[in-house]
């Protein structure tokens, strides 16, 4: 039951809402939005390596998501595509949080037992198979070996037992992506090599700055490029601002704010004849000879 106290905790945009639950003699009942786009897992299956463009979709809303569930203190420990789900404009939402772990309140509920391993083997990693304590850089080791196989269509460990998986998270580097897929950009390395370094002290702090370098490293793929500013340092090479609110007031704009005599009184006059302007005249006067005496220099 604690654990559903816990999943209702979660409210995010992007994390499956827990409407309700119950329990009757020998089963328990939960009742969570109905999503009908599958899971990220079956996207894989059909079409192998997603774009750069769904793939940062998915990514940003998960670090979002994963990024709230840790910042009250909860692990989910058990990241992978079958637990991304979609809906039917393809936006992913965090499920099945039945294994997740409340940091802030390690009870005897929350305790991994020794030898217990937690999560799927394919990826798990490094201090869940040791059984050692774990940080939200655990769910950053998941995301990272996920997201390799959104970018390529292909796990990066390869064997046909758990305990080749299990050896290779604890043992061997992640492999580059153009082992599994060509045309990447070597920045995305170094993105999920971070995220899946062996010691969680090594990972990102955090999902979003994981996301953040990820939109960094993929912005030429997705035709995003920063807005850069050329300053010239030669003195005689005069820097045009083309949008006239960002410039410094010089003498040139003197006639937007000096000799407006004729203006204002021509504005006192019209303000001063009855009719439907005549409920204006105080007020109005007073704010036209204010602002006539400001612009006045000094």
């Amino acid at each position: 039951m604690r654990r559903k106290q816990l999943v209702a905790r979660l409210e995010h945009p992007h994390i499956v809402p827990l409407y309700d639950y119950w329990r009757e003699p020998g089963v328990a009942y939960l009742v969570m939005r109905l999503l009908r786009g599958g899971n990220v897992q079956n996207l894989l299956l059909s079409r192998g390596a997603l774009s750069i463009e769904e793939t940062s979709h998915i990514l940003e809303q998960m670090c979002s998501a994963l990024n709230a569930a840790h910042r009250i203190g909860v692990i989910h420990r058990d990241l992978k595509p079958a637990n991304v789900l979609l809906d039917e404009d393809n936006n992913s939402y965090l499920a099945d949080f039945g294994i997740a772990k409340n940091i802030s309140n390690p009870d005897m509920e929350n305790r991994t037992q020794i030898g217990e391993l937690v999560g799927t083997p394919h990826y798990m990693s490094p201090e869940q198979i040791r059984s050692l304590s774990i940080k939200p850089q655990t769910d950053i080791y998941c995301l990272g070996i996920m997201l390799y196989e959104m970018l390529t269509g292909a796990l990066p460990f390869n064997g046909p037992t758990p305990i080749d998986f299990i050896q290779q998270h604890i043992n061997a580097p992640v492999p580059s992506l153009s082992a599994n897929h060509t045309g990447l950009p070597a920045a995305l390395d170094k993105v999920i090599e971070r995220a899946t370094a062996k010691e969680p002290k090594d990972r990102y702090e955090d999902a979003l700055s994981l996301y953040k370098d990820f939109r960094q490293a993929a912005q030429n793929l997705m035709g995003v490029h920063p807005v850069t500013i050329y300053v010239e340092e030669d003195p005689n090479v005069e820097i045009i601002n083309p949008f006239k609110g960002l410039r410094a007031f010089s003498e040139a704009d003197a006639d937007n704010f000096f000799g407006r005599e004729t203006l204002v009184q021509q504005l006192l006059a019209r303000l001063g004849e009855g009719g439907d302007l005549s409920r204006f005249r105080q007020s109005s006067v007073r704010v036209a000879v204010a602002s006539h005496r400001s612009s006045e220099p000094d």
